[in-house]
């Protein structure tokens, strides 16, 4: 099987996902937030192969955007082929509001930047 072909296989893998995951919210087996977060860790597990490079994952435990078990997942797909820095703030949500975990965040950027990036 050539790459071409691999890749429209995953294309309608996810397609047919979507489809029946929307299928059962229609008929009522599924609330939409279960649709919802089905769908976000189907996606981040078809995607989070092609992660190639050092991450760094900074997500507040509390975001109502961004659920922290996205970012977990990501970090679950990836840890064991590439450096993971995962940095879960409890006491935040979408966006850090206290300064002691802006100052944080910051110091972590600086250190993984200095580690990956500057070598």
């Amino acid at each position: 099987m050539n790459n071409s072909n691999i890749k429209t296989a995953a294309f309608w893998v996810v397609i047919i996902m979507v489809v029946v995951l929307f299928w059962t919210v229609v008929h009522g087996k599924q609330s939409r937030q279960d649709v919802q977060l089905s769908y976000t860790n189907l996606m981040n597990d078809v995607n989070a192969g092609k992660i190639k490079t050092p991450l760094l994952i900074i997500q507040g435990a509390n975001d109502p955007r961004v659920p922290a078990t996205q970012a977990a997942t990501i970090v679950a797909a990836t840890k064991d082929r590439v450096p993971v820095w995962y940095i879960l703030a409890k006491d935040e949500g979408h966006g850090f509001s206290q300064q002691s975990n802006r100052d944080y965040k910051l110091y972590a950027s600086i250190l993984f930047v200095k580690e990956f990036l500057l070598k």
